[in-house]
């Protein structure tokens, strides 16, 4: 398991890991200071034990635990719900907005959704346009794109599962229409688009 955030993104992680995992099975687990991994020895709790640092250079480090035999408590119990303030982009708030770990702005509304929101006011999209949100996150552009145009055909693409499962919780009336999987790869053949919008989370992770 690679740490890409502490807390509860690491533990969830960790009770996924658990629920494939026999009693005794070793895990190994691998992450940056910043990037959550110091709060591994919580993370593990209850689920697996006798963990050992194998190695540390930088802030990078590498751990070992065992699987102890105890049930993992299900995925389910990490969602929750956030208010989602589409008001500042001239737009109805959401009261209860789905989340989970790990998401992109915590699920949320970022500051360059929200540019790009405000910018998408200004456009016509036509009853019936065929529109993709690619790189969906939990489903906060396609809810804008609903509210600017409800009859607009619209289509959602992400390769994170949780952002997916998240976006077909918010926007359910797409469900059908909200795909899993890396690039274009997930989008069916044979669909063209009057509307691509994006707002991908592209970085760079760090090397040490």
């Amino acid at each position: 398991v690679q740490s890409n955030a502490g807390g509860a993104g690491l533990r969830m992680a960790l009770v996924g890991a658990a629920a494939m995992l026999p009693a005794g099975a070793p895990l190994w687990m691998v992450g940056l200071e910043d990037e959550g991994i110091a709060d591994v020895g919580s993370a593990l709790l209850g689920l697996f034990g006798s963990l050992e640092e194998l190695a540390r250079r930088g802030s990078a480090r590498v751990y070992r635990a065992k699987r102890r035999k105890v049930e993992a408590p299900s995925l389910e119990t990490f969602r929750s719900s956030v208010f989602l303030n589409l008001s500042t982009v001239g737009l109805a708030d959401v009261e209860e907005w789905c989340v989970w770990p790990g998401l992109f702005a915590g699920g949320g509304l970022d500051v360059m959704t929200a540019f790009l929101l405000k910018r998408l006011r200004r456009l016509h999209i036509a009853p019936g346009a065929e529109v993709l949100d690619f790189c969906c996150g939990s489903g906060t552009i396609a809810q804008a794109l609903l509210q600017l145009q409800p009859r607009a055909a619209l289509h959602l693409a992400d390769a994170d599962a949780l952002a997916v499962e998240a976006a077909r919780c918010n926007v359910s009336e797409l469900a059908e229409r909200c795909y899993l999987g890396d690039g274009w790869g997930p989008v069916p053949a044979g669909l063209s688009f009057d509307l691509i919008v994006s707002n991908p989370p592209v970085h760079r992770r760090r090397q040490d």
